[in-house]
């Protein structure tokens, strides 16, 4: 299937042309033959009114879709249009006379042919004089600037969502935005679509509800990639299944290459969430599992190769997506950043607020509490850490629906007076 859809994409100007010629020629053999075998005109009439008829359906399709021409040169361009239409015309009359008159052939039958042969010619005259591709050097401004360069940002999830995805597209997008470039960001979001808000002044939040059904969110986040991919200079994809699979088809289809970054692999979490997977990452690359995870592995794997480069905080991370199939030298590792505390951080305070004391040997752990993430394992090397250390404290900062589990396993353990548990925190807090 995406075999065929990639072969589609290769040669989508000629399909393209194919089908709008086909729309033309269909209302052409329309008027053809309701003229010659319904009011009995004489063939030679009602092929030259069909070719006439078929001239409007021809130039709109072949200008705002087929070549998507967009120059404000359409009457010249009809111009043109109209002398290879008359050009067209005589080599179609001329070409049927012949064809019925000299040779027998059926008039239908002598149609396709001189369609066939015409049409060759149509297309090599839009393509390279009529509807001609204008160079990037004129994207040039009034008073000499140059348009704003376009960064699609296609995200899971964006503030008030909470995560470090979330964080991370924000804070790109306003970099990006200071930085002199046009941004949009898309993304799905909890609230109703109606109640949506601009979030930035900066750039722009396209929000998919995430309350639709899975067909319904995937195919308007597919719409909203493939209406801001088409000026896009750079589609960059936060994820590659929720929101890459969607982005990534739109990209595909658009024959417009994209960036990934992947900070994980969503088959194994999702096999760790909801489909019984036991094994830990390394494991689980080795492995076969039931089908839905293998289908999530099979979308996640797509997407990653098709993308132009892909980005990974970790060495580690590297390792597992060139196990996927994907070149070495496509894989970028960029780590993650911390950004700085406030002007006024004095760490003694922040301390005694956690009821810390200066002496304590603090050990941080930051994210979404859910299974696939660790902090089990974390807690279960607490009573050897503070065996070790007696000063040693643990504080696991975020939340999940595995924070009450995370509590009775400290219990368990005994490591209680070791462990603090902060929920979540604001950015300003959590940087302290």
């Amino acid at each position: 299937m995406f075999f065929f859809l990639k072969l589609l994409n290769k040669y989508k100007t000629v399909v393209k042309f194919v089908f709008a010629g086909a729309t033309a020629t269909a209302t052409h053999f329309f008027i053809l033959f309701t003229l010659t075998d319904i009011f009995h005109l004489w063939y030679i009439i009602s092929t030259t009114l069909g070719y006439i008829g078929g001239f409007f359906v021809s130039f709109t399709l072949q200008k705002f879709w087929t070549f998507r021409n967009w120059s404000p040169q359409w009457r010249r361009q009809m111009i043109l249009h109209f002398l290879l239409s008359l050009t067209g015309l005589g080599v179609n009359t001329t070409m049927m006379y012949i064809l019925v008159d000299h040779f027998g052939l059926w008039y239908i039958a002598a149609q396709l042919i001189t369609v066939s042969f015409v049409g060759s010619g149509n297309f090599l005259v839009y393509r390279f004089v009529i509807f001609k591709k204008e160079s990037n050097t004129k994207a040039v401004l009034p008073g000499g600037g140059h348009f704003k360069k376009k960064i699609v940002l296609a995200a899971g999830i964006f503030p008030p969502d909470i995560g470090g995805p979330a964080t991370y597209v924000k804070t790109v997008a306003q970099e990006l935005a200071q930085a002199g470039y046009k941004v949009v960001v898309i993304t799905y979001a909890s609230l109703p679509e109606r109640d949506f808000k601009e979030e930035s002044v900066d750039f722009r939040v396209i929000k998919v509800s995430r309350t639709k059904n899975l067909l319904s969110r995937y195919f308007k986040y597919f719409l909203a990639v493939w209406r801001q991919a088409r000026e896009a200079d750079i589609v960059y994809l936060q994820d590659t299944v929720s929101a890459g699979v969607p982005a990534a088809l739109a990209c595909y289809l658009r024959a417009k290459r994209y960036i990934l970054k992947v900070v994980g692999d969503y088959a194994w979490e999702q096999g760790r969430q909801r489909f019984g997977v036991r094994e830990n990452l390394d494991e689980f690359q080795k492995k076969k599992y039931s089908w839905r995870v293998e289908v999530f592995r099979r979308l996640q794997r797509w997407v990653t190769k098709q993308a132009q480069l892909v980005i990974v905080p970790s060495q580690y991370l590297k390792n597992i997506v060139t196990g996927w199939g994907v070149a070495d030298g496509k894989v970028k590792v960029i780590y993650n950043a911390v950004a700085p505390p406030p002007a006024n951080f004095s760490r003694q305070q922040v301390r005694s607020d956690l009821g810390l004391s200066e002496d304590d040997f603090v050990v941080i752990s930051v994210g979404r509490l859910v299974p696939w993430k660790g902090f089990r394992v974390l807690l279960d090397l607490t009573p050897a850490l503070a065996k070790e250390i007696a000063s040693f404290k643990l504080i696991i900062i975020g939340d999940g629906p595995e924070r009450e589990k995370l509590k009775v396993q400290s219990e368990k353990l005994k490591v209680k007076s070791q462990i603090l548990f902060t929920g979540q925190l604001p950015q300003e807090k959590l940087r302290q």
